[in-house]
């Protein structure tokens, strides 16, 4: 080979050398010895947000969590019957009766199921049949027995 070849190769093999490392984002700093990225901040910056997800599109993807369900709490008012309503001790017509309430008495519900319901007045504690009894929604902090509530 002669001095025009052997510069012709190192010529080729400098230029491949280039591109490879051009081609990896990098490049080199002549005389200062540094390498660097051959990609500005900001366009790291720019690619970044692009693959970035909105704080909207991340609500959206995250897989729902179950919420417990809302607590109802509710007062109620005995309709009207020609006869005082059987407070029982259990939500069942075999369970003893362990008071009695006058029509349009009014009292809160501590539990409020599908067929009965444990109720609270001032004096008195145990299940009634809805079929009896009248219900109003109420906020939580409206109910005297709030605490007392299972949540």
């Amino acid at each position: 080979m002669n001095k025009k070849q052997v510069a012709l190769v190192i010529t080729l093999i400098f230029y491949i050398a280039v591109g490879t490392v051009a081609a990896a984002g990098l490049f080199f700093l002549g005389s200062t010895g540094k390498v660097e990225t051959a990609y500005s901040p900001s366009a790291v910056e720019q690619a970044e947000k692009e693959d970035a997800l909105t704080a909207e599109e991340e609500e959206e993807a995250e897989v729902p969590v179950e919420e417990e369900p809302e607590i109802l709490y509710y007062k109620f008012v005995t309709i009207n019957r020609s006869s005082p309503l059987n407070v029982r001790e259990r939500g069942n017509m075999e369970s003893p009766v362990v008071g009695k309430l006058q029509p349009g008495t009014e009292g809160y519900v501590m539990e409020k199921g599908e067929n009965w319901s444990r109720i609270k007045t001032e004096h008195l504690e145990g299940y009634a049949s809805n079929e009896y009894l009248a219900f109003e929604e109420i906020p939580g902090q409206e109910h005297p027995y709030y605490e007392e509530i299972d949540k």
